[in-house]
């Protein structure tokens, strides 16, 4: 979660927006969708950073997350990419990772570099990728999005 406030403190924070998954049972069919309108985009802006958080309960039993995040350019427009992204929910030895501001622990992933489309407006759909069909204790995934005026990938070394 620090790597993730850290690396964004580079790029201003365009986007952070969060989904309720009801029932708090994720399911593999459970698409959830995000738009972003591209109003505080710099005119200088290559790509965005992007990264998935999740807040998790008790009751989620895997020591990571792992998503499929596709980014469109513009409501039903082209593939700009395809990622996945995983949030490591528990530590080596155990432990609960991220922060918590009570039952539930919000954890974060890695940040993926998302190419700036001709549009304006960038959506996001997000579905899991586990292994199991279900996912017991998922409260809320978000998306968090920052500018990226340099159009760094991750497989440049950085």
């Amino acid at each position: 979660m620090l790597v993730t406030a850290l690396l964004c403190s580079c790029g201003e924070v365009l986007f952070h927006e969060f989904h309720s998954v009801e029932g708090r049972k994720w399911s593999r069919n459970d698409v959830l969708s995000y738009c972003y309108d591209g109003s505080l985009t710099p005119t200088d802006n290559t790509g965005y950073l992007l990264s998935v958080e999740a807040r998790t309960d008790a009751s989620y039993s895997y020591k990571n997350l792992v998503v499929r995040v596709e980014t469109f350019d513009g409501e039903g427009g082209e593939l700009l990419s395809t990622d996945t992204l995983c949030c490591s929910v528990y530590a080596d030895d155990g432990r609960r990772e991220g922060s918590t501001a009570g039952a539930l622990y919000q954890v974060g992933s890695e940040e993926a570099f998302i190419v700036k489309g001709t549009c304006d407006t960038v959506v996001m759909r997000l579905s899991h990728i586990m292994e199991a069909e279900e996912l017991c204790g998922v409260s809320d995934v978000g998306i968090r999005l920052c500018s990226s005026a340099h159009g760094l990938h991750q497989s440049s070394g950085m």
